[in-house]
């Protein structure tokens, strides 16, 4: 599918924005043809392992650069994950080809637009468009924590699968993020350092501004990444002890329910016992209250132990 195309205000020209998102075969040769762009580095910009790079185009005039932005599934919990997103940015024509392989909310935004669509140049175009990205990182980390903290709450009470899913889920979607995070980080490190592009003192502040943004974006995303593997150990200790209170609890049920089978047994032995019990019509109520007896003095013995 490509979306119609938006017209850029720069400083001293206006740019052309063409939008494309999993385009069809077809499109990527149209798109190959009209613009000189190879196939291959069309179908590499939609690749969901593409890591984030940018390097000159040989086939025209221009630069390509490939970052990882944060998606969601729409409808789906616990799916936060991140996607391969590319600008081509053909200088001389004054166009910048975006591709990507599923439709990002990030892009509907009205503030998004405003800081896209009066961009100076391309490279301011997609300083605006990491710049954002790094704002979605954040929105998308604090989501994730407020998630946890959720199943935080639940480790009072009884720990069930689902719970362990999500947080595994949480922790994959953190691992995506921070590795992500990285990646746009060496490509911003590439891109200051790079001939192709020159700054003005502006578009430094800008690119200063980006930076800070990803690195915090990274660190937050560290942090949420330990506390979610200590809540892991957590519900894994919660989890082994509620095991042990059941076993201990089978035990003493098992210890109890033994002592009356024990002097059943004896009175039950085919030898003479040197208690006259075989025709007392009370015979049954004595081993009953024995057994009876023992089982509390038993239960009482562990309760002042605190073994339940």
């Amino acid at each position: 599918m490509i979306f119609q195309e938006k017209e850029i205000v720069g400083d001293a020209r206006n740019y052309t924005w063409v939008r494309v998102v999993n385009p069809s075969l077809e499109e990527v040769n149209f798109l190959s043809g009209r613009y000189h762009l190879e196939i291959s580095l069309i179908i590499d910009a939609m690749d969901p392992d593409e890591l984030a790079r940018n390097e000159t185009l040989t086939t025209t005039k221009g630069r390509l650069v490939i970052m990882r932005l944060p998606y969601a599934h729409p409808g789906k919990d616990f799916t936060h994950t991140t996607l391969t997103f590319s600008s081509f940015l053909l200088d001389d024509a004054g166009i910048i080809i975006t591709v990507c392989k599923e439709h990002i909310a990030m892009f509907d935004q009205a503030i998004f637009n405003r800081d896209i669509l009066y961009a100076p140049n391309l490279s301011c175009f997609v300083l605006n468009i990491l710049l954002h990205a790094g704002m979605e990182y954040l929105r998308y980390l604090k989501e994730l924590k407020n998630i946890a903290d959720n199943l935080e709450m639940q480790l009072d009470g009884p720990v069930h699968n689902q719970e362990v899913v999500n947080l595994m889920r949480i922790e994959k979607s953190l691992h995506y993020f921070k590795t992500s995070l990285r990646s746009n980080e060496i490509l911003l490190e590439k891109i200051q350092k790079s001939p192709n592009w020159s700054w003005s003192a502006k578009e430094k502040e800008l690119l200063d501004d980006v930076a800070i943004e990803m690195r915090e974006a990274v660190e937050i995303s560290e942090i949420y990444l330990n506390i979610l593997h200590s809540m892991a150990a957590a519900f894994s200790s919660v989890t082994n002890n509620n095991v042990n209170q059941a076993m201990k609890r089978l035990t003493v049920i098992s210890l109890v329910l033994m002592m009356p089978t024990v002097v059943a047994s004896f009175f039950g032995m085919n030898v003479a016992l040197p208690v006259p019990y075989g025709e007392n019509p009370l015979s049954f109520w004595l081993i009953a209250g024995i057994s009876a007896a023992i089982s509390t003095l038993m239960m009482l013995t562990l309760k002042i132990r605190k073994f339940f």
